[in-house]
């Protein structure tokens, strides 16, 4: 995409570190954003720290509280966002953790939140705005795109 301008971005993981500075940056090239997070406080963080910049650059901000791994709700944001913006251009699929310990150590609980939110948060994601963006895709090959977000820990082992 090269020109990000009036186009709409939905970030998952918007409440912070990545997700926040991806908003951040969109925000300077005047792309619309729709911020979804399981924490409120830090989309509300978020939310002030984008307000001077949206502000210089006429940016609506929506702020949508989700959880990645909840298929029915990723299934529902699509029409929230659509609602809030009129269209979606742009999935960043970027809500990720992971956890510093032993394979011994982590329980199975650990591995499902892990792999629910790093894994079936991608595919509830992708699955749920793709018809949204192959429609904007109809419009021109740069109306429609989709990220996918790993830190260095998706690549490499941690000891």
């Amino acid at each position: 995409m090269n020109n990000f301008n009036n186009k709409v971005a939905v970030i998952t993981g918007a409440g912070g570190g990545i997700g926040r500075e991806m908003a951040l940056q969109l925000a300077r090239e005047g792309c619309h954003l729709a911020l979804a997070d399981v924490n409120q406080k830090g989309l509300d963080e978020s939310v002030e720290l984008l307000k001077p910049v949206c502000e210089k650059n006429g940016v609506r901000v929506s702020c949508h509280i989700v959880d990645v791994t909840d298929r029915q709700r990723m299934a529902s944001l699509p029409e929230e966002v659509i609602n809030a913006h009129g269209a979606v251009n742009l999935l960043v699929n970027n809500a990720g953790i992971t956890l510093q310990s032993s394979f011994e150590d982590l329980s199975i609980e650990h591995w499902e939140l892990v792999i629910g939110i790093n894994l079936w948060g991608v595919i509830y994601g992708t699955k749920a705005f793709l018809p949204y963006l192959k429609e904007q895709s109809k419009k021109g090959p740069d109306n429609a795109h989709i990220i996918n977000m790993s830190s260095l820990a998706g690549f490499i082992g941690m000891p």
